[in-house]
């Protein structure tokens, strides 16, 4: 079903980053490839290493955490490494 604005009671509210998600999307750990659109935070089912690079670093300063299952990580990032990272599940909260 389609999102249907007139049950949203929400709808005129403005969104900053401290609002809730609005959407959710699943992420691939890629080297090279950017996440199709910034991400406000990071979920993960299976715990482990995430190695990212936020949003405004440069892509030669990549962070590592460890992380635990149902970890959200609230850090703006715009790419998921898969070299160095072993958690998996990861969806990233827009």
């Amino acid at each position: 079903m389609p999102y249907a604005p007139l049950t949203d009671a929400n709808r005129d509210r403005a969104t900053d980053m401290t609002s809730p998600a609005s959407r959710v999307i699943s992420i691939t750990p890629h080297a090279t490839n950017e996440i199709p659109e910034v991400v406000r935070a990071l979920r993960f089912d299976v715990g482990g290493t995430v190695r990212f690079i936020p949003v405004a670093n440069l892509d030669s300063e990549p962070v590592n955490y460890t992380v635990v299952a149902g970890e959200i990580l609230p850090v703006r990032v715009r790419r998921v490494l898969v070299t160095g990272t072993t958690a998996s599940g990861i969806t990233g909260l827009i």
